[in-house]
């Protein structure tokens, strides 16, 4: 008996301390996805870092959390559960893993359904946000009728089978125009 209550007394502290490194690796990665984010000046390249790597960052942190979730859920009771009788331990286990891939499933729906809604609004309104030319002024964003003076044809083609958008910000100070692909 003494033997399998040092066995009990490890699990739980290695569950537990699992859970906290888990817990804690999720935060780190969207600590460090949103320092990153905000140290990226450039409206365009920010706007490009969002749309590549915002998902997969969130995503990742919402694994780390279940995983820290079902290791502390797997942690709590073990010497009561274990004193009325081993199977109750397995079944435990098994009940672990079962509902953490369940969350697994239920939040990997949720984010890959509804989060890129707003992540979409997000990255709008960088889109939006007007740019500054290098001189210091604000920029006006030109209407689709207005920006095509300033685009090549190649660029007009991309724009009228829409397989890329331009977005053309102009310096009505200077002229100095701005193009951006999207």
């Amino acid at each position: 008996m003494e033997r399998s209550i040092i066995f009990f007394d490890l699990w739980d502290a290695v569950m537990r301390s699992c859970a906290y490194v888990a817990l804690a690796t999720s935060i780190a990665l969207i600590v460090y996805y949103e320092i990153k984010v905000s140290r990226i000046k450039d409206l365009k390249e920010k706007y490009d870092y969002i749309n590549l790597h915002e998902i997969r960052y969130f995503w990742s942190a919402i694994v780390m959390l279940i995983i820290a979730s079902g290791l502390f859920v797997n942690s709590i009771g073990t010497i009561t559960i274990a004193r009325d009788s081993m199977l109750w331990f397995y079944v435990r286990i098994f009940a672990t893993v079962s509902l953490s891939i369940i969350a697994y499933f239920v939040f990997f729906g949720m984010i890959r359904v509804y989060y890129p809604g707003n992540v979409e609004k997000r990255l709008q309104r960088l889109r939006e946000t007007p740019r500054i030319s290098p001189s210091g002024n604000v920029m006006r964003k030109l209407s689709e009728a207005e920006e095509d003076a300033h685009l090549d044809p190649g660029q007009i083609e991309d724009e009228a089978i829409h397989s890329i958008d331009y977005d053309v910000w102009i310096d009505d100070e200077t002229g100095f125009p701005r193009i951006e692909k999207y």
